[in-house]
C-alpha cells in the first residue's frame, strides 16, 4: 500500500512537472509533427496520379535519359520527376512537390512547400534535386515557409534548409501566425534554441501557426 501511495505521488509530482513545462515553454501551442504518410504514389495508382497531373504539366528539363521534369499551375503548382523507358503506360512519379502561394500582411507573398514525396528506390537518381528545387522556390518567389504540418523527414528537410541557409547569407525567421510575430535568427544555433524555446515542431494540435521562414529579402520583424 505504501509503495502505491508513493507510486501515485511520484505521478502527480510528474503530472505537474510536465503542465509546468508546457506553461514555460507554450508547448501547447506548437506546429504538428505527423506520421510518415503512405500516399497513394508509393502504390500501383501512380501512373493514374501522373496521368492527372500530366493534363496541365510540361516538361521543362530531362534529369537523364529516363527521367523528365516537369511543371504545372492549376489548383494546385506541382513539379515532378517522372521515370520512363519509354514504353507507353510506363511513366512512374519519382518525385513529387506541391506548392501553395499566399501572402499576408506579416510576411507579405510567400510560398508553402505543401507536400514533398520522394520514392526512396530511385533517391540516388534524383540526387539533389529536392534541395534544388527548394531554393527555385526562393530564387522565384523570394520567401518560403515550411508548411503547419511536418513528418520527421520533413522535419529533418527543412533543418537542413534552414542551416544552408545561413551558409548562403540568406534570412532565417520563426513565425507565429496567431499573434502576429516575426522573429529573426542570427545564427544556426538559434534553430535549436527557437524550437526548445517556442516549439515549432511538435505533435500537439493546439497551434500550427508557428513555423520557420527563409527569405531572400529584409522581411519586417516586430517587437
Amino acid at each position: 500500500m505504501l509503495d502505491q501511495a508513493l507510486s501515485a505521488k511520484t505521478l502527480r509530482l510528474l503530472s505537474w512537472f510536465s503542465m509546468l513545462l508546457l506553461e514555460l515553454f507554450n508547448v501547447k501551442e506548437m506546429s504538428q509533427v505527423i506520421d510518415p504518410v503512405a500516399p497513394k504514389l508509393a502504390t500501383k495508382a501512380n501512373n493514374s496520379i501522373f496521368q492527372k497531373y500530366a493534363r496541365y504539366c510540361e516538361p521543362v528539363e530531362n534529369l537523364s535519359d529516363t527521367i523528365t521534369l516537369y511543371y504545372g499551375e492549376s489548383d494546385r503548382n506541382v513539379y515532378m520527376a517522372v521515370k520512363s523507358e519509354g514504353v507507353e503506360g510506363d511513366e512512374r512519379i519519382i518525385y513529387l512537390m506541391e506548392f501553395e502561394r499566399d501572402s499576408t500582411r506579416l510576411l507579405g507573398g510567400f510560398v508553402i512547400q505543401r507536400w514533398l514525396w520522394i520514392d526512396k528506390a530511385y533517391k540516388s537518381e534524383i540526387g539533389d534535386l529536392p534541395t534544388r528545387m527548394f531554393n527555385e522556390l526562393i530564387d522565384d518567389y523570394f520567401t518560403v515557409v515550411a508548411d503547419s504540418e511536418q513528418t520527421a523527414d520533413g522535419k529533418k528537410f527543412w533543418t537542413r534548409q534552414l542551416h544552408a541557409a545561413f551558409s548562403k547569407g540568406l534570412n532565417v525567421y520563426y513565425a507565429d501566425f496567431s499573434k502576429n510575430i516575426l522573429k529573426q535568427l542570427q545564427k544556426p544555433s538559434d534553430i535549436n534554441r527557437y524550437d526548445f524555446a517556442y516549439g515549432v515542431w511538435t505533435r500537439a494540435e493546439s497551434s500550427l501557426e508557428k513555423v520557420f521562414v527563409i527569405s531572400s529579402k529584409q522581411l519586417r520583424v516586430t517587437k
